[in-house]
C-alpha cells in the first residue's frame, strides 16, 4: 500500500460515519463528504460513541474525531486521497453518476471503492474507462464492531487494487472475505 494515509468517504450516513471513524482510529486522515449538510454538521455527535469505543492507549476519542474533516465539496474532499470510497444509498443510477464524476476528478492511481450490497461492479462501472481501479469494499454493519469486510471484484479488477484493498483491511484490524 502507498505511504499515503488519506481516505475520502462519500456518504455521512450511519455506515459512512462508522467507516470514517474506524479508519481515523487506525491513523488515517479522513475526508468525509455528503450532499446533505445536516449529516455533515451532526457527524461529530453521531461519531462520538464510535470513537469512544475505538479509543485506545495511543489515541483518544477526540484525537480520532480530529482526524476527520468534513467537506461540502466533493472536489475538495478527494484531494490527496489514495482511496475514495462511496457509501451512498443503494441507487444504481446515483452510483453510476458518482463514479462517472470520480473518473473525471480523481487521478488514475486513486483506488475507487463502493460499499454496495445490491449491485455488481460491472453494473456500477458500466462504460468507465478505468474501471479496473474500482473494487467493492462492503463493510458489515456495524463496521466498527464486525471485523469482516466483503471484497467485491469483477473480471476487470486489477490485482494490485485488490491487494491494496486487502492491505487496508489488515491495517484497520479487519478481515477481507
Amino acid at each position: 500500500m502507498t505511504n499515503n494515509r488519506s481516505i475520502t468517504i462519500i456518504g455521512a450516513g450511519g455506515m459512512g460515519t462508522a467507516i470514517a471513524t474506524l479508519c481515523a482510529a487506525y491513523g488515517y486522515r479522513v475526508a468525509l463528504t455528503d450532499t446533505n449538510a445536516d449529516l455533515l454538521k451532526r457527524y461529530p455527535e453521531r461519531a462520538a460513541p464510535i470513537a469512544k469505543y475505538l479509543a485506545g492507549t495511543s489515541r483518544t476519542a477526540d484525537d480520532i474525531l480530529r482526524s476527520i474533516e468534513s467537506f461540502s465539496s466533493l472536489e475538495d474532499s478527494i484531494k490527496g486521497s489514495f482511496l475514495v470510497h462511496e457509501v451512498i444509498h443503494e441507487d444504481l443510477e446515483a452510483k453510476r453518476a458518482l463514479f462517472r464524476q470520480l473518473e473525471k476528478l480523481c487521478d488514475p492511481e486513486v483506488m475507487l471503492a463502493t460499499n454496495t450490497s445490491s449491485f455488481l461492479l460491472s453494473e456500477i462501472c458500466e462504460n468507465l474507462p478505468t474501471r479496473n481501479r474500482v473494487v467493492g469494499i462492503h463493510y458489515v454493519a456495524p463496521a466498527h464492531l464486525i471485523r469482516a469486510v466483503e471484497v467485491l471484484t469483477a473480471s476487470f479488477s486489477d490485482d494490485k487494487v485488490i491487494a491494496q484493498a486487502k492491505t487496508l483491511f489488515v491495517s484497520i484490524d479487519h478481515v477481507g472475505i
